[in-house]
């Protein structure tokens, strides 16, 4: 599926949907919902999702670079090796979300909720490791286990 011309679809419901490697470049899907639609291999970079229902969405290899997702709900989605790097993720809610082997190099996750989330094998950069103390339940979530040392060591030097 490609969207050609208008990309305006904000609001747009497309629960369940098949959208596999759809090209959603530069979309505005602000409170879309995307609840259960197959997204594998799409291109949402540069997209607007903010405040986009994802809720159990397949977005396994998905490119999402610098695709704002402020808000949006991603519990249980599935992220596995997609692209996220410079994605701004501020307020999500990535609650059970299965992140592994993504890239969120850069990515802005203040505040978001990841109560559960598994980051095992995800690539950050060093400098990404210490605003990932700015999530909600980060002591909650997977991490590969350097990662989760460098999170723990951090934490204990801020005390």
């Amino acid at each position: 599926m490609e969207i050609k011309e208008s990309k305006n679809l904000a609001g747009v419901n497309w629960e369940g949907k098949d959208l596999k490697g759809a090209n959603l470049h530069l979309a505005d899907l602000r409170k879309a919902n995307l609840r259960g639609a197959n997204l594998e291999k799409a291109d949402l970079s540069f997209a607007n999702l903010s405040e986009a229902n994802l809720e159990e969405a397949n977005l396994k290899g998905a490119n999402l670079w610098q695709a704002n997702l402020e808000k949006a709900n991603l519990t249980k989605a599935i992220l596995t090796e997609a692209e996220l790097s410079f994605s701004y993720l501020t307020f999500a809610n990535l609650v059970e979300a299965d992140l592994t082997k993504t890239q969120l190099r850069t990515a802005d996750l203040f505040r978001a909720d990841i109560a559960g989330a598994n980051f095992e094998e995800a690539l950050f950069d060093r400098r990404d490791i210490p605003p990932l103390l700015d999530c909600r339940n980060w002591e909650k979530a997977k991490f590969s286990p350097d990662i989760r040392e460098a999170l723990i060591n951090y934490a204990e030097q801020l005390k």
